[in-house]
């Protein structure tokens, strides 16, 4: 897949719609989770925690403007994540469908805020090639991973 010169793209941004399963993280207000971090410009107040080992938070996406049927070249998932008290933990991003889940590499946490990054050139959970039904399929997310 995607092994040769792919003309005019677009790229487009999407954000969660709703909460996935599982919901293990904590959320700072309310009982949402995804509301907590689908917007554009980020408040550091409002988010979802851990520091717990294996704790996992998953988050369901819908197409958006991707029409129907539009090859996917590939899909990058985004998190920003700090680590807010004493210790050291890792995030990595998960991709979930049911019980088959895509767990990437845990990424050691830092104090300060920091983007993680996760790219799937293919279907996290299958490895067919993307498509609309790969990102409203599946769940992403993060887990703690150490």
């Amino acid at each position: 897949f995607n092994n040769n010169f792919s003309g005019p793209i677009r790229i487009a941004a999407l954000f969660p719609t709703g909460d996935g399963t599982p919901l293990n993280w904590i959320p700072s207000s309310g009982s949402q989770h995804f509301s907590l971090i689908n917007v554009v410009a980020f408040n550091d107040a409002n988010n979802v925690a851990s520091n717990v080992v294996n704790t996992e938070d998953e988050y369901t996406f819908s197409a958006g403007s991707i029409p129907a049927g539009a090859q996917i070249q590939s899909l990058e998932a985004i998190i920003r994540a700090f680590l807010n008290q004493a210790g050291a933990r890792a995030v990595a991003i998960t991709a979930r469908n049911g019980p088959s889940v895509n767990i990437g590499n845990g990424n050691p946490l830092s104090t300060g805020p920091k983007w993680y990054r996760q790219v799937y050139d293919t279907d996290p959970i299958t490895n067919a090639a993307l498509t609309v039904l790969s990102i409203t399929a599946n769940e992403f997310g993060e887990e703690i991973t150490a």
